[in-house]
């Protein structure tokens, strides 16, 4: 396939290094408004990405680690309720809830997806000091 820049030609080719070509390609792809984007799209697209791609980082990384160590520690259980919490209650319900009953819009579903992983990262630092102190030599 090839597009007016070329961003998916080499991702498209079958030599066994796709994911590499494809990331260069587009870490070194034309700026956003060369692509003929509308200044609206372009503008909403940095505001997505200034509110979820925040310090929630760092609450995402945590909750898929943690989840990762409540599912290799015996709980899957817990590891299914967060996926669940994460994707139903935090980001569906808060989005829902923030975007039109709130009156906050499109700002209402970029916070509630940057707020997503936060409940499920403290439910599973919850459950590691848990799990820590049940199996710690002191309660042996």
């Amino acid at each position: 396939m090839k597009t007016r820049h070329g961003l998916f030609r080499l991702a498209h080719m079958d030599d066994g290094h796709e994911n590499g070509q494809a990331s260069v390609l587009f870490l070194f792809s034309p700026p956003i408004e060369r692509l003929s984007m509308p200044a609206s799209t372009d503008q909403a697209a940095i505001l997505f990405l200034r509110i979820t791609c925040s310090v929630n980082g760092i609450f995402y990384a945590s909750m898929y680690a943690l989840d990762s160590f409540a599912l290799a520690s015996g709980a899957p259980k817990l590891t299914l309720a967060n996926s669940l919490i994460d994707a139903f209650i935090m980001r569906m319900g808060l989005a829902l809830l923030l975007s039109a009953p709130l009156g906050c819009g499109f700002i209402g579903i970029y916070t509630a997806q940057a707020a997503a992983p936060v409940l499920p990262a403290i439910i599973g630092f919850a459950y590691l000091r848990l799990w820590a102190r049940r199996n710690s030599p002191v309660h042996q």
